[in-house]
C-alpha cells in the first residue's frame, strides 16, 4: 500500500536530481579550497593498489620505529572500500583518483536511497525531505569530498536498515540485501 499521492516516478527523479545538484555545487565551490585526502585516506589508496596488483592488502607502516619492510600487512577494513577503489582504479586513472569517488557519489544518492529504501512506510515528501536533510547535515556536508569511508558507509547503513524494515513480515530476499550492504560497510 502506497502512502504517496505523487506519481510515482516524479519523487525518485526529484530526490536524484537534488542530490546530485547540491554535491556537484559544494563540490564545485570548494574543490580548489580543500584537499581530499587525510591519514585513513592513504591506508585505503594502498590497500586498492595492493589489490589491483593481485597481492593481499597491504600498506607503508606507519609507527615511529623505523619499519622491517616497506610495507605490512593490513586487515581489509572497511571491508568494502578498498575493493570498491581497485574496481575503480582503471576508470578514475588511479586508485588515488578513485578514493574521492565513493564519499561523493554515496552523498548524491541519499535522497534517492532514502527514499526508494523506506518508500511505503512515510509519504514520498517526506522521505525525500529527510534524505535533504541528510545531506545537508553537518558531517554529509564537511565529509562528502575526503577520501574516507564515513559518507559511503552511511549510505550502505540507510540501505541495510531500510531493507530490514522491508523484510519484516514480507520479503525475505531484503534480509540478505540488508547483510551484504552492512557486510561492504
Amino acid at each position: 500500500m502506497r502512502t504517496s499521492t505523487s506519481a510515482p516516478r516524479a519523487a525518485p527523479l526529484a530526490a536524484l536530481l537534488a542530490g546530485v545538484v547540491l554535491v556537484v555545487a559544494w563540490t564545485a565551490a570548494l574543490d580548489e579550497h580543500r584537499y581530499p585526502y587525510f591519514g585513513d585516506s592513504a591506508s585505503y589508496v594502498e590497500m586498492a593498489e595492493s589489490l589491483r596488483a593481485g597481492g593481499p592488502p597491504r600498506v607503508s607502516p606507519w609507527g615511529l620505529e623505523t619499519p622491517q619492510a616497506d610495507a605490512v600487512a593490513q586487515p581489509l577494513f572497511p571491508p568494502g572500500l578498498p575493493v570498491i577503489l581497485a574496481a575503480l582504479a582503471p576508470v578514475a586513472g588511479d586508485a588515488r583518483t578513485a578514493a574521492t569517488w565513493p564519499n561523493r557519489v554515496a552523498a548524491a544518492l541519499l535522497p534517492l536511497l532514502i527514499l526508494l529504501t523506506f518508500r511505503g512506510c512515510a509519504p514520498d515528501a517526506a522521505l525525500v525531505g529527510v534524505g535533504l536533510w541528510a545531506l545537508l547535515s553537518p558531517g554529509v556536508r564537511q565529509w562528502h569530498y575526503v577520501a574516507y569511508s564515513d559518507v559511503f558507509a552511511l549510505a550502505l547503513a540507510i540501505v541495510s536498515l531500510g531493507a530490514l524494515v522491508r523484510a519484516e513480515g514480507r520479503d525475505r530476499h531484503w534480509l540478505a540485501v540488508a547483510g551484504l550492504t552492512a557486510g561492504i560497510a
